[in-house]
């Protein structure tokens, strides 16, 4: 069950308090509730509805593919395997993940120059891309963020730690898309999402 409590101010105190003891989604009281309201209903109807959890994973590696994929099953996140960056773009298109999970060292391109590569394409400007990589060099793993990732990773990672990362980032970056893409009041697609799509249904 949601709870969501309505006319709380803008304190954070109060927000927290309320949190503590359960409820989920505070509103402030500031003429607009009824649509505020109407939109938190949509999402959490829209979010149980919500398709299995996607990951595209790229990783020469089969053997770290493997540890990688059975740590993602494990927490209901599906995953598909593509070992050449070289194919990403026609992997995404086709397979339609909520995240990327990206290999910094691979042969030929680097993970970081897939992602720049991908990031050029509209389509997948803010879809999560997670790096996962042995390299613990602070300052690499700065420069890999600050060319496109949104995450970095140490090799091994915790399989608790790589599902909770991942689930996070495809949570908001579906909560961010459906506000994107919806109007508040009603729900339903706006103009731009309803041309995207038809373009879609018509390829």
């Amino acid at each position: 069950a949601q709870i969501c409590c309505l006319g709380v101010p803008p304190v954070i105190r109060d927000i927290v308090r309320l949190q503590r003891v359960g409820v989920n989604t505070c509103l402030p009281d500031d003429g607009n509730r009824l649509g505020d309201v109407l939109t938190k209903i949509l999402e959490t109807i829209h979010s149980h509805e919500q398709s299995t959890a996607k990951v595209l994973l790229v990783e020469d590696s089969r053997t770290a593919a493997k540890v990688i994929q059975k740590s993602l099953s494990q927490f209901g996140i599906e995953s598909e395997l593509i070992q050449d960056p070289c194919e990403i773009l026609d992997a995404a298109a086709r397979y339609s993940p909520d995240l990327v999970l990206m290999d910094m060292y691979m042969p030929e391109i680097n993970g970081v120059e897939a992602t720049r590569a991908l990031r050029q394409m509209a389509e997948y400007q803010s879809i999560p891309i997670v790096y996962l990589s042995s390299e613990s060099d602070v300052q690499m793993q700065v420069d890999a963020l600050r060319l496109g990732g949104d995450q970095f990773l140490t090799k091994p990672a915790n399989p608790v730690l790589l599902a909770a990362v991942v689930r996070t980032k495809i949570n908001r970056y579906r909560e961010a898309l459906r506000s994107s893409q919806h109007d508040g009041l009603t729900g339903l697609l706006n103009h731009s999402a309803s041309k995207a799509k038809l373009v879609r249904m018509m390829r």
